[in-house]
């Protein structure tokens, strides 16, 4: 089991992400804006972040850019899920997965339990 942070704008997208990664025995928290999701992160370490690239207040990929350059975050693994196709630059900044939307939850699903496992055998 995993705590992960969802940042996602669209509040039907992240119910629907957060209910499906409880049903697979995940505990979850939700952030609606990047500065949310910032505060929520140093807040409470979670074991996955899943990371929307257009969010109102700042680039999702600035967030990922950040939790880079910040050594209490550097390790967390991020999936970048997104309807934009920006997985290229994505990874060049450090994204540990991505997933396009219309998200594919058993894609989403492997991809937080491959993180936890990894993490955990680690």
């Amino acid at each position: 089991m995993a705590t992960v942070l969802i940042v996602e704008d669209e509040e039907w997208i992240a119910n629907l992400m957060s209910e499906r990664l409880k049903k697979a025995g995940h505990n979850t928290t939700t952030a609606m804006t990047i500065s949310e999701g910032m505060a929520k992160l140093k807040e409470m370490k979670p074991d996955v972040v899943t990371l929307d690239i257009i969010m109102p207040d700042c680039s999702g990929l600035e967030m990922l850019r950040k939790m880079r350059k910040d050594p209490e975050t550097f390790a967390i693994p991020v999936v970048v899920v997104s309807s934009a196709d920006e997985s290229e630059k994505a990874f060049s900044l450090g994204a540990d997965g991505y997933v396009q939307k219309p998200v594919n939850f058993s894609k989403l699903l492997d991809a937080v339990k491959h993180f936890v496992t990894f993490e955990k055998a680690s």
